[in-house]
This record gives C-alpha cells, sequence and structure tokens, in this order.
C-alpha cells in the first residue's frame, strides 16, 4: 500500500492516490472483512468472515494509511485507520500484551489447535499465544499503537493544525517560535465528544482544522460552551470544519452523532456499526492453559454459549453506554454495548473447526426471538460479527 505513496515524493503526478484508493477498494471487495482487515494467511484467502487475517498485516496496513495519509492527506485513510486501531488491533491481542494471535477471524466461535481452512499457516494459528505459528507478529505487534499515536496530528501550511485522527492527545508545537499546545480531551471512539483546549501565545496566529469522519451525518461544535454556528463555519468537501480567529484559552467542543448502522458483507449478511467501531455477538469465553513455560502461557479459547444468531435485520438496536476503565478494550467492561433481536440459526454450525461458510441473507428461521447483546469487536477474543438475518 505505501508504495504509490512513496513514489508521490519523487514524482509530479497526481494518479498516485487515485491508485491508492484504488487497491484499496479492490482488496475490499474481494478479501475485506467488516472489521477493516484484508483476509490474509500468506495468501489473500477471498472475504469469508472464517478466513484468518494476520496480525502483522494489521499493523502494516496501519502503517501504510498512516503514510498515505502523510503523502496525500485525504481523510479517506483517516476513516480507515480508524477502523483497523479501534477494531481488529484489540481484538487479537490480550490485554496485557503477554498473548496474540497469528491470524484472527471475524467469526471467531472457537481459537484452538485444529486444522482450518489456511493455505500455509499451522494448526495454532489462532490461538493466544507468545508465538503461535511463527514469531513475525511477536516482533511487529508492539509497532501498532506508537505509530497509531504519531499520526493523530498534522500539519498543513506555516500555520494550519489538522487533527486527522482522533483520540485522546496533546499536541505541543510554534508558529514562528511561539508555543502552541492543543489537548484533545475525549473518550473516542466509544463516545461522541472531543473537547480541544487551546494554549500558548501562538494560538491566536493558527487554524484549527477538524476532520469529520465519514460515517457522520450530523454534528454540533461549540466555542467557549456557545454553539459555533454553521455561519460561522467554513466546509471544505464536508471532510473538515475549519476554526480561526482563535484565542488563547479558547475551548472547541465538537459532537459527532454517532447513529447506530447495518452494512452489508459476506453472501448478504449484515453487520452492526456505531461511529468507527463494529459491533459482535457476546460469546461467553471459557480459557484454557495449552501450555506454560517460564511463566508465559499459551491459550485455547471455547464458547460457553451458543453463538449462531441471526439477527433481525429491521430490529431496533438499543444502546447502553458505562464509564470506560483503565482497560476499555475488555471483555469484562465494555464501554458501550448494543443490545438486538435475534433467532439462533441452527442449520448454521461448525465445519473445519469454524463457523461454517454463511448461510446467504435472508434466512427463514422458525425459532423463539431472543434479546442479542452485543460489544465492540475490540473488546471480544471469541465473536459473531458478520450475522445472517432475517426479515
Amino acid at each position: 500500500f505505501k508504495y504509490p505513496a512513496m513514489l508521490s515524493y519523487f514524482y509530479n503526478d497526481k494518479d498516485y492516490e487515485k491508485i491508492s484508493i484504488e487497491g484499496i477498494q479492490c482488496l475490499e471487495k474481494y478479501h475485506g472483512t467488516a472489521a477493516g482487515v484484508i483476509n490474509g494467511d500468506e495468501h489473500l484467502s477471498g472475504n469469508s468472515p472464517s478466513q484468518g487475517a494476520e496480525l502483522c498485516s494489521v499493523v502494516e496496513y496501519m502503517f501504510s494509511l498512516q503514510t498515505m495519509l502523510e503523502a496525500f492527506g485525504n481523510p479517506y485513510f483517516a476513516d480507515k485507520l480508524e477502523k483497523l486501531a479501534y477494531n481488529a488491533l484489540p481484538a487479537t491481542i490480550t490485554e496485557d500484551f503477554m498473548a496474540h494471535q497469528y491470524l484472527q477471524q471475524a467469526n471467531q466461535v472457537i481459537a484452538n489447535k485444529a486444522k482450518r481452512p489456511w493455505f500455509n499457516n499451522n494448526e495454532e494459528s489462532n490461538m493466544f499465544g507468545l508465538e503461535p505459528n511463527f514469531g513475525c507478529c511477536t516482533a511487529n505487534m508492539h509497532q501498532g499503537w506508537p505509530k497509531f499515536i504519531k499520526s493523530l496530528w498534522y500539519k498543513e501550511g506555516k500555520n494550519t493544525f489538522i487533527a486527522m485522527v482522533h483520540a485522546p492527545s496533546s499536541l505541543f508545537t510554534d508558529i514562528n517560535g511561539k508555543s502552541v499546545h492543543i489537548t484533545a480531551e475525549t473518550d473516542y471512539p466509544f463516545k461522541n465528544r472531543i473537547k480541544y483546549n487551546l494554549k500558548g501565545n501562538g494560538i491566536k496566529d493558527c487554524t484549527l482544522k477538524i476532520r469529520i469522519p465519514s460515517w457522520c451525518n450530523k454534528f454540533t461544535i461549540y466555542k467557549n460552551d456557545n454553539i459555533y454556528h454553521a455561519k460561522n463555519t467554513a466546509l471544505s468537501d464536508n471532510d473538515f470544519i475549519i476554526l480561526q480567529d482563535l484565542q488563547e484559552n479558547d475551548t472547541v467542543v465538537i459532537e459527532f452523532a454517532m447513529e447506530i448502522r447495518k452494512t452489508f458483507w459476506y453472501h448478504n449478511s449484515i453487520a452492526i456499526e456505531r461511529g468507527p467501531l463494529v459491533y459482535s455477538l457476546d460469546i461467553k469465553e471459557n480459557w484454557k492453559i495449552f501450555r506454560e513455560l517460564m511463566g508465559i502461557k499459551d491459550y485455547e479459547v471455547y464458547p460457553e454459549t451458543p453463538w449462531n444468531y441471526a439477527l433481525a435485520l429491521n430490529g431496533e438496536c438499543k444502546e447502553c453506554i458505562q464509564d470506560i476503565s483503565d482497560t476499555p478494550f475488555s471483555k469484562k467492561s465494555p464501554p458501550v454495548t448494543l443490545y438486538t433481536k435475534g433467532k439462533l440459526c441452527q442449520n448454521w454450525g461448525l465445519s473445519n473447526n469454524s463457523a461454517a461458510d454463511l448461510p446467504y441473507s435472508p434466512v427463514h428461521i422458525d425459532n423463539t426471538e431472543e434479546e442479542i447483546r452485543l460489544i465492540p469487536y475490540g473488546c471480544s477474543k471469541l465473536r459473531v460479527t458478520e450475522f445472517p438475518f432475517y426479515t
């Protein structure tokens, strides 16, 4: 992915940005899943949610998106970056960073040593451990979050600072020797509010641009606790809000409308999304130690509750928002959970030790409708993310 972006530094050809976007769109069409990953187990493997995506590919894809953001400044890449960072990355690593998977699945209903339809990778590839299958991810996984943090803010021209990727952060910089300090206070991606505190004697000389995510159709901006009316803002292609005439100690608050939406995937399945987060079935997990050496443990994870649900296509989704803990991507206390309606799909079971191929939707089911609990993809280690649906 980085290749066209790197070439653009040496050759004045505007097609490189177009080539990058078309390359991503092509891979997503034939090998992508709802979590934003590209399926591949050393070879591209199609977009079934039971195929695997390598942890190395997650962090390297993130780095490529960061490189394209720097080269082209297109917020398209920021949307992709947030989706990977807030879903696929935490889902495949334990909270203490002592175990990870080589391959993750969007529909991952069991994670154990077993033969699966990988092209190259071995039977331990979706277990959680120190070095499942091969050690490259053990060395590579740590670049994900630090490089992500380095890619939150960008500078345009001499005095424009862009809040491109949203996360809690602090920016320390200057304009012609005058200090600029901007902090972003937020519980994003779980909550919709970001507060920017503007400090330093260079603030009056700067322009602040805030990216509007592609999933956001409505937003409200407050400046110093007053609504910052639309007539005082300049929208550029609906991608950024631009704020000028700033003063030291100003505060700017933006609230994105995080509407729950359904997106369509493999075999006409549906995924549930809210803001940059994808939601998955909350499956009760049973962690078993597979091996232990010098205090380092490898695990198998088994489901203890049914997973083969179809969702009501037109079912209402209710959200429950809680305080955020020190480990926000934790199954123990997900900051936001969703509740909707579903039915057990008894004709959908296991095949090759993974969820069988998704039945093509819509499906006909006579079972009783139940309330289904969904948690953020990044909080799950077992999950169903792409669901068959009934009408």
